[in-house]
C-alpha cells in the first residue's frame, strides 16, 4: 500500500490551521518526517521550504532533531551550505550526522577545539 501526502508547503500550511493537527505533528503520528524523507531520495531541486525547515520547530516534536540529521545526511553538500539555515542543534546532532555521512577515518581532522559542527561543515 502507498501513501501519498500533501507537498510540504501545503502541508505545513493545512496542519497549522487546527490546534489538534499541530499536537499531531508534535508526536510520532506526524506525516512531516516521511515528507522530508522522499523530498531528499527524489532529489534537488528542493522545494525553498525545505532549506527553512529549522526555523520552523513548531512542526517537530522534542526529538524532532532526528529529522535534521536525515537532513543533514542525505541532501547535496551544496545545498547545505548555501541554502539551508543551520540550527543551533546539540553536538550530538552534529556528531550523528558526520558518523553517518562521511568515512570514520575522517574523524582525525577534527582538532581539540574544533566543534561537531565545524568539522561537518569542513
Amino acid at each position: 500500500m502507498e501513501c501519498s501526502y500533501l507537498p510540504l508547503p501545503e502541508m505545513l500550511s493545512s496542519l497549522s490551521l487546527n490546534r489538534f493537527l499541530l499536537d499531531l505533528t508534535q508526536s510520532h503520528l506526524s506525516p512531516i518526517p516521511s515528507v522530508i524523507h522522499q523530498l531528499l531520495l527524489d532529489g534537488p531541486p528542493y522545494p525553498p521550504i525545505l532549506a527553512k525547515l529549522p526555523s520552523l520547530s513548531l512542526f517537530f516534536p522534542q526529538d524532532g532533531e532526528t529529522i535534521f540529521i536525515d537532513l543533514l545526511i542525505r541532501a547535496r553538500p551544496k545545498w547545505i551550505l548555501e541554502k539551508l539555515e543551520l540550527g543551533r542543534w546539540r553536538e550530538a546532532v552534529w556528531k550523528k550526522a558526520f558518523e553517518r555521512r562521511f568515512l570514520p577515518s575522517w574523524k582525525r581532522f577534527k582538532g581539540d577545539g574544533d566543534s561537531w559542527r565545524a568539522i561537518f561543515l569542513r
